[in-house]
């Protein structure tokens, strides 16, 4: 029964899904520190706040309360543990520098115990988060702190860049995508630049329908993808540092009005989103 189950999902999946399978399995990556030459600071417009997760040392996700158990915890679900470690709660509107960087913190500190954080989907995630947080507080960084912080990032961004989410594809590598291109700007690696832009432009062309929807056909993704997409065209139109970058944001301009009309023509009356497909 186990050996039919696989074989009908085998036969769904592509063969670059199933050779990453395959690879990423056989061919083990760790965390390892890298140290960065130099730092910089980019520039940033407002961004979107984050729904509130936390609150008075509280965290709520998936309509379950809890006080921090650890990064690997997962006695109220795998999805509950990931949204912990994505950190979104950085980038929500009453956040205070000293509380986000508590958390930075214990997360560098505790990173040899935590096996859920170093997964490719939530560097992706939490890289843009802290990357945010960074920019939002960057007067009350000290030059030494920001030095830490942003080693530790590329270090995460190094092991994202050997997996990429190939073998699941859909709105995962969409998301990889994104995060990489942010970091790229921020950490000015050229080299991260021209993958990162070549992945997100193909995946746009990709999963982005005609009418703008996303091909999932899932408002609430398409929603999540639209806030990165926006993240990816205010940083990349603020910090014009690479060759043809111009071009970038033009296509990401482009592509955020696409998806933005999509969402007024599917949104209720009252503003409120359709619950078709995987969509809450």
């Amino acid at each position: 029964m186990k050996i039919c189950r696989i074989l009908r999902t085998v036969k769904c999946l592509r063969f670059i899904q199933i050779l990453y399978q395959l690879y990423y399995r056989l061919h083990k990556v760790s965390f390892r520190e890298a140290r960065l030459e130099s730092v910089y600071m980019l520039q940033m417009e407002k961004a979107i706040y984050k729904s509130p997760c936390l609150n008075n040392g509280v965290f709520s996700f998936l309509n379950i309360e809890s006080r921090f158990p650890d990064w690997n915890d997962t006695s109220h679900g795998m999805l509950w543990v990931y949204n912990l470690n994505y950190m979104d709660w950085l980038y929500q509107q009453d956040m205070t520098f000293d509380e986000g960087a508590k958390w930075i913190d214990c997360f560098i500190a505790e990173q040899l115990q935590n096996r859920v954080g170093l997964d490719p989907y939530p560097i992706a995630l939490r890289g843009i988060n802290w990357i945010k947080f960074i920019v939002r507080f960057r007067d009350s960084i000290d030059e030494e702190k920001f030095k830490e912080w942003s080693d530790f990032l590329y270090s995460q961004y190094v092991l994202l860049t050997k997996r990429i989410e190939y073998h699941l594809l859909g709105n995962h590598l969409l998301e990889d995508a994104c995060s990489l291109f942010i970091a790229s700007i921020f950490f000015h690696d050229e080299k991260i630049y021209r993958k990162a832009s070549r992945l997100l432009f193909r995946e746009l062309q990709e999963q982005l329908l005609s009418d703008g929807a996303h091909f999932e056909q899932s408002p609430m993704y398409h929603c999540i993808l639209l806030d990165r997409l926006l993240d990816c065209y205010n940083i990349s139109q603020c910090n014009l540092i690479f060759m043809g970058q111009d071009r970038a944001v033009a296509c990401l301009r482009e592509k955020a009005e696409l998806m933005l009309g999509h969402l007024e023509n599917i949104c209720n009356k009252d503003g409120s989103l359709p619950l078709f497909n995987d969509s809450a």
